[in-house]
């Protein structure tokens, strides 16, 4: 059954799958992020995510190891394709709106 991990007005997290494995679980869904406040979030599991519709603006501002990154926003768009490892930190924005599918080491509602 679905299980919704990260949720506020303006994102939600879905889990549809979780592997039943306690070491090196999985989990996979869809994220979707809406207009309104940016999400800053660490990385506590590798995980890839694909824009599957609308847009995301992603920036990353600290790398697995903690430190600070330079990079330059990313303005995503369908197909584009991300891997986020574990300890880093990330900005995710919107201009309309967007859904992607992600695959991420780690525990049902580990997010």
């Amino acid at each position: 059954m679905p299980s919704s991990v990260m949720s506020s007005p303006a994102q939600r997290s879905t889990d549809i799958f979780n592997s039943d494995r306690t070491t090196n679980p999985m989990s996979a869904g869809f994220y979707r992020l809406e207009p309104g406040p940016e999400l800053i979030y660490t990385y506590t599991y590798d995980e890839m995510k694909i824009l599957l519709e609308g847009d995301m603006q992603i920036s990353q501002l600290k790398d697995a190891n903690g430190e600070d990154v330079v990079k330059e926003e990313v303005n995503a768009k369908k197909g584009d394709t991300f891997f986020f490892p574990k300890g880093a930190v990330v900005r995710f924005r919107t201009k309309e709106g967007g859904l992607a599918w992600f695959c991420g080491q780690r525990a049902r509602d580990g997010a």
